[in-house]
């Protein structure tokens, strides 16, 4: 991801080294949802808390988009989400017709929960492997660092 900015490979012609790669991320990132414990959002619910937590309020217009889900499914979404304490309805102060969707402090405090529990999990995992597996994997974090905050397709320019 450093340097000029990524590569565009279809999947169907990316290096089997690059599909062996992309297959063992989304297995561990399958693996850390099943590590996490039980409650709380799931799925899309959870993927709009962290968005709302981390882009600021959006229009439940702005977050179908984002979520690909129609308009009225991601009403449903914010409704859970706000009867669970997580998520909040707000004006738009610059327009007092547009209702913005929040995270709480409820809603913050359960991502970072979530968030520490998987990290915890992920630790207890990769403790068990040899040091020379740890080095390697060591070697890698700016790399996933420059990955994990790189925009995704929609978001790029």
């Amino acid at each position: 991801m450093t340097g000029d900015g990524p590569l565009q490979i279809s999947p169907q012609a990316a290096p089997d080294e690059l599909v062996a790669v992309a297959e063992a991320l989304e297995r561990i990132s399958g693996w850390t949802n099943c590590a996490t414990p039980r409650g709380g959002p799931r799925g899309v619910a959870l993927s709009v808390l962290t968005t709302i937590a981390s882009a600021g309020p959006l229009r439940i217009s702005d977050l179908a988009g984002r979520e690909h889900i129609s308009q009225p499914g991601m009403t449903h979404v914010v409704d859970r989400l706000v009867e669970a304490g997580l998520a909040e309805r707000r004006t738009d102060r610059a327009d007092g017709r547009i209702v913005l969707v929040a995270a709480t402090p409820a809603g913050r405090e359960h991502l970072a929960a979530q968030r520490s529990s998987r990290v915890d999990a992920l630790v207890a995992r990769l403790s068990l492997l040899s040091p020379r597996d740890r080095h390697a994997l060591c070697a890698s974090i700016e790399v996933l660092n420059d990955l994990s905050t790189s925009p995704t397709p929609e978001e790029a320019p």
